[in-house]
């Protein structure tokens, strides 16, 4: 087992650190957008002390693990409950990262940065496959409109 965690963990690792390398010097898909990253909260603020209400940048980690490059569509639509929401689709490769990701830190909090602001941060329950993420929650019909607005750069 451990032969099998290993690679994969080193893969996880190389894998992020260039695609944070890639986030901070890119010409993204669209130049009008503004940044957007994915943070992991750092380890030693788990679930049981971290809150929606702590969204301070010193409790993220440093690694971007995606960013405006992995995102292929972003649009706006209503959640389960009727609220709005915003639809977040990946490329491919986003979708892959995002899906190792996901696979490798069951029970960690990773955070969606805009603007330099935690907009959502979420406990990662199950590995996501599909690239498709959707951000709801306590936003306002015109807050996700500009959301949109601003990362795709429309």
């Amino acid at each position: 087992m451990k032969k099998i965690i290993l690679p994969t963990f080193i893969f996880i690792i190389i894998a992020a650190l260039l695609n944070s390398a890639a986030c901070k010097n890119i010409q993204t898909r669209n130049p009008k957008g503004k940044p957007v990253q994915f943070r992991l909260v750092k380890d030693k603020i788990n679930s049981e002390n971290y809150s929606q209400e702590d969204q301070l940048i010193e409790s993220l980690e440093d690694a971007v693990l995606l960013c405006e490059k992995d995102i292929a569509e972003v649009f706006s639509k209503t959640d389960y409950m009727g609220r709005p929401a915003m639809m977040i689709n990946l490329t491919p490769d986003g979708a892959r990262i995002f899906a190792h990701i996901t696979a490798n830190n069951i029970g960690r909090n990773l955070a969606i940065v805009f603007e330099g602001k935690i907009i959502l941060s979420a406990r990662i329950m199950t590995q996501i496959n599909s690239g498709d993420i959707m951000v709801s929650g306590s936003f306002s019909q015109k807050e996700i409109d500009d959301m949109v607005k601003n990362i795709s750069g429309n």
